[in-house]
């Protein structure tokens, strides 16, 4: 296998959809340098990872913004048939991930909705600054006729409710301007304000992690080649990671740290990308 060793960084992520771009964005901001490692591309043009609801903003372009969603939504690992066991499962292949076509409702997680690996009294803190991020608003219509009478009717359909379940208006990831309704998306956990990539930033798109390098336990880095390849006429690149005096944790391979927290197909990173 051919390989090249040219990329550095203090951390390296793989996948740019809400959880990586949340971690990015974070890391960012803390003065750490940042790879990220995306198997799509560019959603289009304009702000990176933007939603692409904003590209059809309009009510009367609801239908416009159906037929992107659907074209968006694929199977995952590039394939045209789903896998048996990811049954019913889509995702999108883009830079921001499925945040470029999610809906934008943002209610709280429910205790048992919350993941383990987060300590319980660790969520408020954490919710609270992904609202921040994401401009996360209680309701875009405050006080209007027609939210009061499908609250009515709602209460009226489910009046067993627990009481910190309510009904209630959805909150929403969104932030009214002069001309509608702008969607937030994994652009604005990455870069908040901005608008380019920072210099401390570096995306590979098109590009699939192949293994998960480790000695020891010791996670040193992430082997990476574009996609479908990872042969010679398409080497694999090396990406270190930079050890801090204060860093460097002890992982075990194929450990939860090293995979993702998603319920699709659980340990598939751990089984792919370690050795």
């Amino acid at each position: 296998m051919s390989r090249t060793t040219d990329a550095d960084a203090d951390v390296v992520i793989v996948g740019t959809g809400a959880a990586g771009m949340t971690v990015a964005g974070e890391a960012l901001r803390h003065g750490c340098s940042v790879i990220l490692v995306e198997a799509g591309g560019h959603a289009g043009p304009g702000r990176i990872a933007r939603h692409l609801r904003n590209d059809t903003p309009s009510d009367d372009q609801i239908d416009d913004y159906a037929a992107t969603m659907v074209k968006g939504l694929v199977y995952h690992g590039f394939v045209d048939v789903q896998q048996g066991d990811v049954a019913a499962f889509s995702t999108v292949h883009a830079v921001g991930g499925r945040m470029t076509l999610w809906f934008n409702n943002c209610p709280e997680p429910a205790a048992d909705e919350r993941s383990a690996a987060i300590e319980a009294s660790a969520w408020p803190t954490l919710l609270d600054r992904a609202r921040q991020l994401l401009n996360v608003r209680p309701n875009l219509a405050p006080g209007s006729v027609r939210e009061a009478r499908l609250i009515e009717r709602m209460r009226a359909q489910l009046p067993d409710l627990a009481a910190d379940r309510g009904v209630q208006p959805m909150p929403t990831a969104a932030t009214s301007t002069h001309s509608g309704v702008r969607f937030a998306g994994a652009d604005d956990l990455l870069l908040g304000d901005s608008d380019g990539l920072p210099d401390m930033a570096t995306l590979l798109s098109g590009t699939v992690a192949r293994r998960i390098v480790s000695r020891g336990g010791h996670v040193e880095g992430l082997e990476v080649h574009a996609v479908g390849g990872g042969d010679d006429r398409n080497p694999s690149t090396a990406l270190r990671l930079r050890h801090r005096e204060s860093g460097g944790r002890r992982l075990h391979d194929g450990s939860p740290d090293v995979r993702n927290e998603g319920r699709t197909r659980p340990g598939a990173g751990g089984r792919r990308c370690t050795r």
